[in-house]
């Protein structure tokens, strides 16, 4: 499993060309670009493998991602992550504005949570850690012994 992150403008152009079984997220901060995104999404006929959402870049609650939108996004992943393997998407691409934090943040959780063991994404720290953590709790996971697991995995 590919798991890519990116910014807007290259995901608008990526998205003409990904494969049918990339599946996608995209990550906008005010409605126009949200829902610009849904339309460019049902345009090319990907309404049903891609997911979108709206809340804004700040590593707090104030982002307007609640718990609700955490489990949305980690019912669609899921669901996405234990289709069959003929079915499963061979990647995932994920977009917010500038392709670092929020759409970093949901690919490190995938990567982390789903065990993908991916070089880049194991490294990677510049996420949106509320994000990331929201993910974890959507997830039912435990953070301070998640943590702590992972302490003893470095150790």
């Amino acid at each position: 499993m590919n798991i890519q992150f990116t910014d807007r403008k290259t995901f608008k152009e990526a998205m003409l060309y990904a494969s049918e079984d990339c599946n996608m997220i995209s990550i906008s901060s005010c409605w126009n670009d949200h829902n610009e995104m849904v339309h460019k999404l049902a345009m090319i006929g990907r309404a049903e493998d891609s997911d979108c959402y709206m809340f804004l870049d700040i590593d707090s609650d104030e982002s307007g991602f609640d718990i609700l939108k955490a489990e949305a996004m980690y019912n669609t992943i899921n669901t996405w992550m234990n289709l069959d393997y003929s079915q499963k998407p061979s990647s995932i691409l994920i977009h917010c504005d500038m392709g670092v934090s929020r759409s970093g943040a949901v690919a490190k959780w995938i990567n982390d949570y789903y065990g993908l063991d991916d070089r880049y994404l194991n490294e990677y720290n510049c996420y949106n850690t509320y994000i990331y953590q929201m993910l974890m709790k959507a997830a039912g996971v435990d953070l301070k012994s998640w943590y702590e697991s992972q302490q003893g995995e470095i150790e």
